[in-house]
């Protein structure tokens, strides 16, 4: 199936069902204040965004 194109104000064309045209704000209404945010299991990580933070909360989140 070929992507529907539309033409824009930059000269490049995007598909029209590009994500990043649609989310309409939904990450505000998540509580999301800046980036990058991270959401593990649809909770929001709101430790510093660290590997070692990211990794242990994640491990947590499998083992349950």
């Amino acid at each position: 199936m070929q992507a529907r194109h539309r033409a824009r104000s930059a000269g490049r064309a995007e598909p029209e069902g590009d994500a990043r045209h649609h989310r309409g704000g939904g990450g505000q209404e998540l509580g999301v204040q800046g980036t990058p945010t991270f959401f593990i299991n649809g909770e929001m990580f709101t430790e510093s965004p660290v590997y070692d933070g990211l990794e242990a909360a994640i491990d947590t989140v499998l083992a349950e």
